[in-house]
């Protein structure tokens, strides 16, 4: 999750309007991507030496696509609503069901609803385009893109990812009352 650090430093200058590409805040952010991908090679290397990734010769690409996009909208499920959560989410195969299930190719259209919502969103909302991209710039680097481990997903994953949707409730929260505040008033 150390990774991702860089990439919600780039997010909130964003946020705040700072010019992405200018000299100066491509310099500041130089040490952050480095850091990052330090310690995302010091990972993989750690996983490889213990032997954790034995699902990249298991799997596909196209296969763990199909994981990454089921993982993806399984970990907003979770952040809205918690029930069941679970310790292990295995893969497929360790239940004895087919590689990937009939029912995860589904996960691929809500996957493209989430990149067609954030395109229309770009220059429309910088709030809620933040809080959309926070939660995948963060989540990215766990949905098993890369293999690591025997678990599909692991809910601790989306502790930091799930900042941007309590960024987006608070957002929405101050919308509504700046919007609607009087006729709260009047009403108490």
């Amino acid at each position: 999750m150390a990774v991702s650090l860089a990439i919600s430093v780039l997010l909130i200058d964003m946020l705040f309007g700072r010019k992405l590409f200018s000299w100066k805040v491509i310099l500041e952010k130089i040490p952050f991507f480095a850091i990052a991908l330090v310690f995302g090679l010091v990972a993989i290397w750690a996983q490889q030496s213990k032997g954790y990734m034995h699902q990249i010769d298991t799997y596909t690409m196209g296969q763990r696509i199909v994981f990454a996009a089921y993982g993806f909208n399984q970990y907003i499920l979770k952040l809205l609503w918690p029930s069941p959560l679970s310790a292990i989410y295995p893969y497929p195969m360790q239940m004895g069901l087919p590689a990937v299930p009939a029912y995860m190719y589904s996960y691929l259209g809500l996957m493209a609803a989430w990149v067609a919502l954030s395109v229309f969103l770009w220059f429309r909302n910088k709030n809620i385009l933040f809080s959309i991209l926070f939660f995948a710039g963060n989540i990215i680097f766990v949905l098993q893109l890369i293999p690591v481990g025997g678990v599909i997903m692991s809910d601790r994953y989306s502790y930091i990812p799930s900042i941007g949707y309590a960024y987006l409730v608070a957002y929405t929260i101050a919308w509504l009352f700046n919007k609607y505040g009087n006729v709260i008033k009047g009403v108490a």
